[in-house]
């Protein structure tokens, strides 16, 4: 009785097929374990994690924590005695019916997640700041909105303007209130999990896309920040939908796929700055599968498109001193951790504790083994997931090591964690269906999180 991290078999390309035939694993195994000692590890990482934040007095409500460590160790009960056939067959009924997928996942998404934006606390500064910009959009119009553009802190030092124009027409049209801005966040975090749904689907299978969203729902962060009203979630949206139509353009070039590139990846620079982080993937996507020649007019295309939308970005931006402001501002972000103590200390701090805890402390050993696999295999799909998780996971963690920039990783994450469980160990699901309920437990505590220290950081930095 064992879990099993399986090979996957050369497919020398990407997997076409698109609907019910599993997938197939080579009978060499990475790692074999019993099922029960992965359960283990989970609740004992979780409750460690639990454990640690009640030593440390970090959080503002330390009364969670004893209901959240007898939740985590019946969670693991739970899943040490509980048949994984059911769980199995109710997996093999998604792989075969897309209806069904989208009324599970959806319904998931949509039940919890209002739930969530109706409760959690407000992020100060970056929530506040959109929310107040979309508002302005709403009440006054996009006119009004630009002439008093450098009047908002948030946006006037560095974001431009896509995200508060969203929201506020969003808000125009269902109210102005924090919660309908958070039900459009809500419907863009659908959104990336469907996505990550198809991204995994392309490069494996469509049971690996389906495990790919479970394990991207049991990472907190994301239910935290697409159920508030942050410009991340839009990024990470525009950063996966560029990335699919990549993999779509190098499957089979055309100009409609190239355009759709091209105009989704100026929406991402027009949302935040960081979405210049997708360049080295697209590359990296194009130099793995497409010819110099495709290469070149994918290029052109998406350039004729994104160009024009951009420079005219630019060109309202120079004429009303912002350009020079936001430039500066991407600069001295960029520069924190070579040049000053507060990225140096932020980087120590997020590697440490804030980005395990965002991704969910249950979920590491998955990662680490996820990584190592990617690297054993190297097959075309594992080394176009390296080339979206390496080159930006290295230059993030060299200039902006917040917990948040580090988000357009997490599908990435989740499909190369999915690719790694065998397929003909029908336990594995129990795995995913953990993490889940560990995630809940977190969720629980992050609702209404006031953290009281860091661990890292010096005081006149969070103050």
């Amino acid at each position: 009785m064992s879990f099993r991290y399986a090979d996957f078999k050369a497919t020398g390309g990407l997997r076409s097929d698109r609907g019910s035939e599993p997938s197939s694993a080579s009978a060499e195994g990475f790692l074999n374990v019993r099922t029960s000692f992965v359960i283990l590890t989970m609740v004992i990482l979780q409750m460690s994690w639990l454990c640690a934040i009640w030593f440390l007095g970090v959080a503002g409500s330390p009364h969670k924590l004893p209901l959240l460590l007898g939740y985590t160790a019946l969670s693991g009960l739970l899943m040490f005695w509980y048949r994984p056939s059911a769980l199995e067959r109710g997996l093999e009924a998604l792989v075969v019916r897309p209806w069904l997928r989208v009324v599970v996942l959806g319904g998931a998404c949509l039940v919890v997640g209002l739930i969530y934006a109706s409760e959690q606390r407000v992020w100060r500064y970056d929530e506040e700041g959109l929310f107040a910009a979309a508002k302005n959009v709403a009440e006054e119009g996009p006119s009004a909105f630009f002439s008093s553009y450098r009047t908002h802190p948030w946006l006037g030092r560095q974001h431009p303007p896509l995200a508060p124009l969203l929201y506020g027409g969003f808000l125009s049209l269902f109210g102005d209130s924090l919660f309908s801005a958070r039900v459009l966040s809500l419907g863009l975090f659908a959104a990336i999990g469907f996505l990550t749904f198809l991204i995994g689907r392309e490069l494996y299978d469509t049971r690996t896309g389906i495990l790919a969203s479970g394990f991207l729902l049991s990472m907190p962060l994301m239910w935290r920040l697409g159920t508030a009203a942050m410009v991340e979630t839009l990024l990470v949206f525009l950063f996966c939908g560029s990335l699919f139509l990549m993999l779509r353009f190098v499957k089979k070039p055309g100009t409609a796929l190239a355009i759709a590139i091209g105009l989704t990846f100026a929406c991402g620079i027009l949302t935040k700055y960081t979405m210049l982080l997708v360049l080295p993937v697209l590359f990296g996507f194009c130099a793995i599968r497409l010819n110099a020649k495709s290469f070149v007019r994918a290029l052109v295309l998406g350039a004729l498109v994104g160009l024009p939308l951009l420079s005219v970005w630019g060109f309202f931006a120079w004429q009303d001193g912002l350009l020079y402001r936001h430039i500066k501002w991407v600069w001295f972000a960029a520069l924190q951790v070579a040049k000053y103590d507060y990225g140096s200390q932020l980087l120590f701090e997020t590697m440490t504790n804030r980005l395990p805890s965002a991704l969910g402390v249950y979920n590491l050993p998955f990662l680490g083994i996820a990584f190592v696999q990617l690297l054993r295999r190297r097959q075309k799909s594992d080394w176009l997931l390296l080339c979206w998780i390496v080159p930006v996971f290295s230059i993030l963690a060299m200039t902006l090591p917040d917990h948040r920039y580090f988000m357009v990783l997490f599908p990435a994450f989740a499909i190369s964690m999915a690719s790694c469980l065998g397929k003909e160990d029908n336990r594995t699901v129990r795995v995913v269906v953990l993490a889940l309920f560990l995630c809940a437990g977190s969720l629980y505590l992050f609702v209404d999180w006031d953290r009281v220290n860091h661990l890292f950081l010096d005081k006149r930095y969070v103050q």
